[in-house]
């Protein structure tokens, strides 16, 4: 199947400062798009797709309720991009918007705090398209954690966190506000890997391992029942002196046992979480534990000098390198590796297979030079270096089966793509029997379909279409594309616009909403 994008045609501009006001008419032949004004190096928003029915939109204002609290806007808006309602909350001021998790009935909105001393350090937020059915649970530690997990079922929300020396699970019952810690074998770690509600089978299953620099990879399984009473545990990985994981996913297979996967490194220790988290370590491909009734847990390892068409996505030095590697490997016999820095996304069924998609990035570093002076009025240059942002290179997409098999791969390479935090650039969605991978950046949208015999394909592009004739986009930060409901997607994201032909708006910084469609 050949993609194309369209563009959806709509009527209405939405421009905010602090409350969704000033609504303005456009022609037909404009794009539905929404611009909220944004103050420059702002990101007051967060944006929260609810299927068929609308959209969440979080935003952070200036405003204080009190010293203690700040104002926030709740809004929701239709599929039309037209606010249906929008209430204020007050929420403590040091705390951050940093995860949600949505369903077909509502969302879970999660605000966390780590930087303050010990006192109110998460709120969530349970949200449906009813204004008047928003409720909220918050709570305190008693000392600070790394948060590093969050799952909801139907009755609860689940918060995973993580120090040195200690791993927390909070159950947070959705209706009554009570709070349950779940007890985890100390044995197994310290470090929350993953939690996952197992709906089918009506347990919670959450991952657990060591995660330090004297010792080699160990994963640890708990189970327990919606309760949170536990009936399981088991170490289903053992160090086999080579391979360590670098990220950890539960997918079960209901009668057919679990599976765990993710991505895998060949270094001989591993780091700490944080230094995980902020991509210090590589890795080389993907693994697979799976287990069922019938056998024993047993492990794939899929390096990535084992993917196929690599030279039609992979692009710069290090695929070079890699293949001069390859040939003194036919020549030598000995083993080569691709290390990558990898932001691994959540696995995805197609058709019996199953979806392992992650994207490559770089770290970047400028060099600051300044000049001092010393008694005698001489210059002293001082020269050092500073974090600049990472850069994405490349998406790889894995089919998996159940068996422990690499069944096809491919990939996208991905351009202009900067950003200062780590999260999911691309977005894979399924059309039929196609697999496909898009990305937003500089204001465009790349796409590209890679399903198996697919992959010659080039990757084509199209303009996000802005509100005004004559705009330019000028810069563009933390964009993304989601797929929101169908075949619609949403493209959002900051954007400095310069248009010398508008009679008012010359220039202008906003956070942007575009609805699209793709068929």
């Amino acid at each position: 199947m050949r993609l194309s994008i369209k563009i959806v045609s709509g009527s209405f501009i939405l421009i905010c400062l602090l409350l969704f006001s000033n609504l303005q008419a456009q022609t037909e032949s404009n794009p539905m798009r929404i611009e909220l004004e944004a103050r420059p190096n702002a990101e007051p928003y967060n944006l929260v797709p609810f299927g068929k029915d609308g959209m969440f939109l979080f935003t952070q204002t200036n405003e204080f309720e009190d010293r203690h609290n700040r104002t926030w806007l709740i809004s929701f808006l239709d599929t039309n991009l037209k606010e249906r309602w929008t209430k204020t909350m007050a929420i403590p001021r040091n705390m951050a918007f940093r995860a949600h998790s949505g369903s077909r009935q509502q969302v879970v909105c999660l605000f966390y705090d780590d930087k303050s001393a010990p006192g109110i350090k998460y709120l969530c937020v349970i949200a449906t398209s009813d204004s008047a059915a928003i409720r909220t649970i918050e709570g305190s530690l008693t000392s600070r954690f790394e948060l590093v997990a969050f799952d909801q079922s139907t009755e609860c929300v689940y918060l995973g966190m993580s120090s040195k020396n200690s791993a927390l699970v909070l159950c947070l019952n959705k209706m009554s506000g009570e709070t349950l810690e779940i007890k985890l074998k100390t044995e197994g770690g310290t470090y929350i890997e993953d939690i996952s509600n197992d709906s089918e089978g009506k347990e919670l299953v959450i991952l657990t391992s060591f995660r330090n620099v004297r010792t080699r990879s160990q994963l640890f399984l708990h189970r327990f029942d919606e309760a949170g009473r536990p009936f399981g545990f088991e170490q289903v990985m053992k160090p086999d002196g080579r391979n360590n994981f670098s990220s950890v996913e539960y997918v079960s297979l209901g009668e057919r046992g679990w599976m765990i996967a993710g991505s895998f490194s060949t270094g001989s220790s591993r780091k700490s979480g944080t230094d995980i988290a902020s991509g210090d370590i590589k890795s080389s491909g993907y693994y697979q534990l799976i287990s069922n009734p019938s056998s024993q847990v047993e492990v794939s390892y899929h390096n990535f000098c084992d993917f196929g068409n690599l030279e039609n996505y992979f692009r710069g030095p290090e695929v070079e390198n890699l293949q001069r590697r390859l040939k003194r490997k036919q020549q030598s016999g000995k083993p080569t590796q691709l290390e990558l820095n990898l932001v691994v996304q959540e696995i995805r069924k197609y058709k019996d297979l199953y979806l392992l998609c992650a994207e490559a990035f770089m770290p970047n570093f400028k060099t600051v030079t300044t000049i001092t002076y010393d008694y005698y009025g001489r210059p002293i240059p001082r020269t050092y270096s500073v974090f600049d942002g990472y850069t994405y290179s490349h998406a790889l997409v894995a089919a998996l089966n159940d068996e422990g098999q690499l069944v096809w791969s491919g990939g996208i390479e991905m351009l202009n793509v900067r950003s200062f935090n780590l999260d999911y650039k691309v977005s894979l969605f399924i059309d039929g029997d196609d697999v496909i991978l898009a990305y937003t950046g500089e204001g465009k949208i790349a796409w590209k379909t890679i399903a198996p015999n697919a992959e010659k394909e080039n990757v084509a592009y199209t303009t996000v279409e802005s509100s005004h004739p004559k705009d330019r986009v000028t810069a563009e930060q933390k964009s993304q594309l989601s797929q929101w409901y169908d075949n619609f997607f949403l493209a959002y994201g900051y954007q400095s616009i310069i248009n010398n032909y508008h009679p008012t708006q010359q220039r202008r910084n906003i956070f942007f909403i575009n609805k699209l469609i793709f068929d």
